[in-house]
């Protein structure tokens, strides 16, 4: 995929509709008016302005346009990868991604998603689209990563997984990927608290549905010995 980096100004009719802060993550979103198109141009920054996460979505295959959209992120001190060749952004959305919080002082926040999303639906944005929903794998998918002598064995001899982690952050992605299901029972010996990261693990989190009592959590206090271990 090419990378454009244009030098322009600004261009015209470029209205910004929505700034927001949020402790050290702002988000800008701005609607461009431009040769009687209308895209949306959605730009997260987070820690320190520094860019994670970044959207140019092109609502129209008119190669000019999206040349100037990609000027505005250059203005900003962005630079943004566009293919070329493509008409349509794929898009891979699946509603049980912000099913879970990871705590307050998590940077991942459901919200988030759930706001992206709701942007997309309302510009008319999905309809100009590629739209994919991610699918769970099942045993064939494993194959692609796995021999088959590999997974049958996991099948038949250890229908249920003890997952234990004694890395001193909380197993969090682990746990959220078992937290509604008995198959795997989940335990994670972790600092906790004064907002150590990811800010997850506590007692209560226990698990959901039939994972409720799988999902086992130590939270230790900083300077914790080997006795009290």
């Amino acid at each position: 995929m090419p990378m454009l980096d244009i030098k322009a100004t600004w261009p015209e009719k470029a209205i910004i509709i929505r700034e927001e802060e949020e402790k050290e993550v702002k988000t800008v979103c701005g609607i461009i008016a431009l040769q009687a198109h209308v895209c949306l141009v959605l730009i997260i920054f987070s820690k320190g302005a520094t860019l994670q996460t970044k959207w140019l979505i092109n609502m129209v295959n008119d190669i000019q346009l999206t040349k100037r959209l990609v000027v505005i992120a250059v203005v900003l001190g962005i630079r943004v990868c566009v293919d070329m060749t493509q008409h349509r952004v794929a898009y891979f959305y699946n509603v049980d991604v912000g099913n879970f919080h990871y705590g307050p002082g998590h940077p991942m926040k459901p919200h988030r998603l759930a706001v992206t999303h709701s942007l997309v639906q309302n510009y008319g944005l999905h309809k100009k689209m590629q739209i994919y929903k991610p699918y769970r794998a099942n045993a064939h998918d494993m194959c692609r990563f796995h021999s088959e002598d590999y997974i049958e064995f996991l099948q038949n001899y250890h229908p249920r997984v003890l997952y234990i982690d004694i890395d001193v952050h909380h197993g969090d992605g682990v746990q959220e990927a078992f937290y509604l299901t008995d198959r795997v029972m989940t335990v994670s010996f972790h600092k906790y608290g004064n907002y150590f990261f990811p800010g997850t693990g506590d007692m209560y989190e226990i698990g959901a549905e039939s994972g409720r009592y799988y999902s086992v959590n130590v939270p230790l206090k900083e300077g914790i010995d080997d006795q009290s271990y």
